[in-house]
Formats: structure tokens, sequence, C-alpha cells
């Protein structure tokens, strides 16, 4: 009791100090206590929302799954790409209204999903099995990059985005398959131009997926280096490619390219190892001097990251 009559003799003081009127505080106490029921209330309707959105997902593949083969083609489009854009066009309503973010996002995450199966659902109908993977995933992915691109000009919303990037690596990497370029060069290439645009999203709002993306550009660089070092005299030069990402890795403050690079060079410290030390120093020695590596490389990678990261 005596700490209540001590904040109720502070809240008379800062308000004789302050010139406020009771009428004013009373208001102000309403309002909180207001707002706290609406967020309760909010945060209980956004469980909800989740839970039926959950429901409907399941429902609608517990459905499919049970009836596929009786299903007619029509059906079979719609149900799955039906829904997909179903859920897109809702999203776009509930987009207008900010209290339905989250229940937003879900939803376009629902249609990024449904929407590709429901395209290659209407290939397969259409044009049945025979037809040309290659040409099917450029005419699938193709669309979806058109409309999850359109959608973020008007929308910028990170999970958007984060579609764009996903369904434009995919259409770009099928097209190159397609065309039969040499993948070692591909990846290389990929690797590098994915870097710079995440690199170029790191002073931007858009910030979430950020180490994802570097930790997928990394992957194809580092894959595509190796593929074209591997077996060739200059298969030394993979450690200079490891150097140097290490390096970007503590320009760019990214713990994935620091995790992704220490590994391929653990790995490539490990195959030189097996190579050139087990017949001529003996297995336990190389075990010793493996292990000595890895311990060396994995303290320098912690001690970059506790400074720079």
């Amino acid at each position: 009791m005596d700490h209540r009559k001590q904040a109720l003799r502070q809240i008379k003081k800062i308000v004789d100090e302050n010139n406020l009127s009771w009428d004013e505080v009373n208001k102000t106490l309403q309002a909180t206590v207001q707002n706290k029921t609406e967020g309760k209330i909010f945060e209980v309707s956004e469980m909800l929302a989740y839970i039926g959105g959950i429901f409907i997902f399941a429902g609608i593949g517990v459905y499919t799954t049970m009836f596929w083969e009786t299903l007619p083609s029509f059906s079979r489009i719609a149900l799955t790409f039906g829904s997909g854009i179903s859920c897109y066009c809702l999203a776009l309503g509930l987009s207008q209204n900010l209290k339905y973010q989250k229940v937003t996002q879900a939803l376009f995450l629902i249609s990024a999903i449904l929407q590709p199966v429901g395209l290659y659902v209407f290939l397969r109908e259409v044009y049945g099995a025979s037809s040309n993977m290659h040409v099917a995933t450029l005419f699938v992915f193709g669309i979806m990059v058109a409309q999850q691109l359109a959608t973020f000009w008007e929308k910028r919303l990170n999970l958007i985005l984060f579609m764009v990037i996903f369904f434009g690596l995919g259409f770009v990497i099928t097209l190159f398959d397609y065309l039969d370029f040499n993948s070692k060069y591909v990846l290389m290439g990929l690797g590098t131009s994915l870097f710079l645009i995440t690199y170029s999203l790191t002073n931007t709002p858009y910030k979430p997926a950020i180490g994802f993306w570097y930790f997928i550009a990394n992957i194809l660089f580092l894959g595509g280096s190796w593929h074209w070092l591997y077996n060739t005299p200059y298969e030394i030069v993979f450690t200079g490619f490891c150097a140097f990402l290490i390096y970007l890795s503590i320009i760019t403050k990214s713990k994935s390219i620091l995790f992704t690079t220490t590994i391929g060079l653990l790995s490539y410290i490990g195959r030189y190892t097996m190579l050139h030390f087990v017949n001529s120093v003996g297995w336990p020695i190389s075990l010793i001097i493996v292990g000595a590596a890895f311990i060396f490389l994995s303290g320098f990678a912690f001690k970059i990251k506790k400074q720079y990261m």
C-alpha cells in the first residue's frame, strides 16, 4: 500500500508541475488500457487466422491427395492454380490494411507455393507428361518472376523480394542449362551476380534474407570454382579464392560467407592432405595435420567473427 500511495503522490506531482488537467490524465489512461486490450485481441485474431490458414491448406492437400486420380483436368487445375491465385488476390486486398500485415504475408507465401504447382499441373494436363521440362520450368518461373516483381514494385515487402530473387535465380539456372552452357562458369557467374545483388541490399530496408542469399551465392561460387580447378595443376588457386572470400566476409560482416568459406577451405586442406601425405608420412600423422589445421582455421574464423561481426 505504501508503494501505491507513493506512486499516486508522484503522479499528482507530475500533473501539478506540468499544468495537466485530470480529464487529460483520464483520457490518456483509458486510451492506454484500450490499446492493450486491442493488442491482445489482435494477437488472438492473428493466431486464429494463421491456424485457419493452416487448416485450409491442409484440407486442400488432403482432398487433392485422396481424390487426385479421379478428378477431371479442370478440377486439378482449379484446386492448385485456382487456390493459389485466390490466395494471391485475397492477399492483395488485405494488404491495403496494415492490421493484416502478417496474414497478408502468409497468404502471399501460400500463393507462391500453389501457383507454380498449379502451372505445372496445367502444362501436364494440356500437353501431357512428355513436355520438355526445361521449357515448362522457364514458362512457370518466368510467369512467377513477372508477377512477384510487379507485386514487389507496388507493395515493397521483404517476402516478395525473396520470391523475386528465388524465382529469378531458378529461371536463369534453367535457361543456362537449357542452352547447355558450361556449368562451372554458370555457377561462378551466378554466385558473383547474386553476391552483388545481395550486397546492394545492405543499406536498404530489405535485410532479413541477406544472410541466406550470401550463403547461396557463396555455395554457387565455391562449387563453380572447385569444379573449374578440380584435378588441374592450378587447383591450389582454390585457396586463394577462399582467402579472398574470407576478406569479403569481413567487409560485408557476413557470417554466412565466413562459414561456407571455412568449410570449403577445410575440405580442400583435408583432400590435399589425403592425396599428398597419407602414403609418405603415414595415416596417423596425416590425421594430426588435418586436425591441427581444423583447430587453427576454426579458431581464426572465430577470432574474425568476434572482432569484425
